[in-house]
């Protein structure tokens, strides 16, 4: 399998790859640059993608780098780690055929383990991901204070005027809490080395009983009332508390 988006090279390596005896069905090449058309094209996105192939989609296959810039070079880059992981292999182009054969039997014949990924392209990617959470955790609170509008003074009109506001805002974004639990559910096998068991079963608890008081939130919004006015900011003192909580733990890890 070739990743390049070049056509011409592609074609070269094709018919040089064809001129090799052992098999290479089962050998990802792919050119450092190479750009699925989906992530951030960048001079390194090739290293990303595979990053993503190993990590997200647990997908094993030996792999083999190849570019015009040296090794040293591109170790210095960011995500140049995972040339560090089992069964990856860089080339500098041009190359010898002798050469690319060499790097085809290593990665072969080299072990990989369960996500394919060395101990530092690991903790990288697990801290880009709780990086992510803690800003979404943060634009949640964010969200939520818009609700401390309704402790604002003034006429009756003034005041539902204010309640018109905070219910827009907020119903702009019912599922604020509920994404923020299903992301943590997605990274949490990724993350259990940066957190231990008990932090991440209380920002669990914490994104479920915020979720619970956003619902409830939600229904006491639905008509204006003193009352109503009073139990609504309560929640969100209560969910900010919780996600704050949250964002006091990832805190504990430098994201």
């Amino acid at each position: 399998m070739i990743y390049e988006n070049s056509e011409i090279l592609k074609v070269a390596l094709t018919k040089t790859l064809s001129s090799i005896k052992q098999t290479t069905n089962n050998i990802i090449l792919i050119n450092i640059s190479y750009y699925d058309g989906k992530s951030n094209d960048s001079l390194y996105s090739g290293l990303k993608y595979i990053i993503h192939l190993r990590s997200e989609q647990k997908e094993i296959t030996p792999v083999i780098f190849y570019g015009f810039e040296s090794l040293e070079r591109i170790m210095k880059k960011s995500n140049a780690s995972i040339l560090n992981s089992p069964a990856i292999e860089y080339i500098q182009m041009p190359f010898k055929i002798d050469e690319l054969s060499e790097k085809l039997l290593k990665v072969a014949a080299d072990d990989i383990n369960s996500d394919g990924l060395d101990k530092q392209t690991k903790q990288k990617n697990a801290i880009e991901k709780l990086r992510i959470f803690k800003h979404d955790i943060i634009n949640a609170v964010n969200t939520v204070k818009i609700v401390y509008k309704l402790r604002r003074n003034g006429s009756i009109d003034t005041r539902k005027e204010n309640w018109a506001s905070v219910k827009k805002s907020i119903f702009m974004d019912k599922d604020l809490i509920r994404k923020n639990i299903v992301y943590f559910e997605a990274i949490e096998g990724h993350i259990i080395e940066l957190l231990t068991e008990k932090a991440i079963t209380s920002i669990t608890n914490n994104l479920s009983c915020s979720d619970d008081k956003y619902k409830t939130l939600f229904k006491h919004l639905d008509r204006y009332s003193e009352r109503n006015n009073e139990i609504v900011i309560s929640y969100a003192d209560d969910i900010i508390s919780l996600l704050s909580e949250s964002i006091k733990t990832l805190e504990t890890v430098k994201v």
